[in-house]
């Protein structure tokens, strides 16, 4: 547990993604309270409520590969040098860090759209 966090502190302080000789199993969860998982076709859960400047984070141990569209510009504007959409090949994770309080939807756009199929919320206190 402890290897855990202090793996993911510093994957949210440096806004860095994820690294090849990362064993997911061993420090990541889905089960906490700032984290998205992607199944084949959904994200779990789709809507998670984290604090301003804090780390959301995007995990992919689904076997296929997504991506990660922000709804409107604004959303994509993340804290740090990992703002804006993007990848998320199997067996990667990436961490998000949002300067404004807001609703900022995202989609899957291999399989879905703004309105339909793969979308998630992260909402911003």
């Amino acid at each position: 547990m402890l290897r855990r966090f202090f793996l993911l502190a510093a994957a949210a302080a440096c806004g860095c993604r994820s690294d090849s000789l990362v064993d997911f199993s061993q420090i990541l969860d889905c089960s906490d309270s700032n984290t998205f998982c992607m199944t084949t076709l959904s994200f779990t859960p789709t809507s998670r409520v984290v604090g301003v400047n804090a780390a959301a984070i995007w995990i992919n141990e689904s076997g296929v590969t997504h991506d990660i569209v922000f709804d409107t510009p604004e959303a994509a504007l993340a804290v740090g040098p990992e703002a804006g959409n993007f990848q998320a090949a199997h067996q990667t994770y990436h961490v998000r860090k949002f300067a404004a309080a807001g609703s900022y939807a995202f989609h899957c756009t291999i399989h879905g759209t703004a309105t339909s199929g793969m979308r998630g919320t992260v909402v911003v206190q």
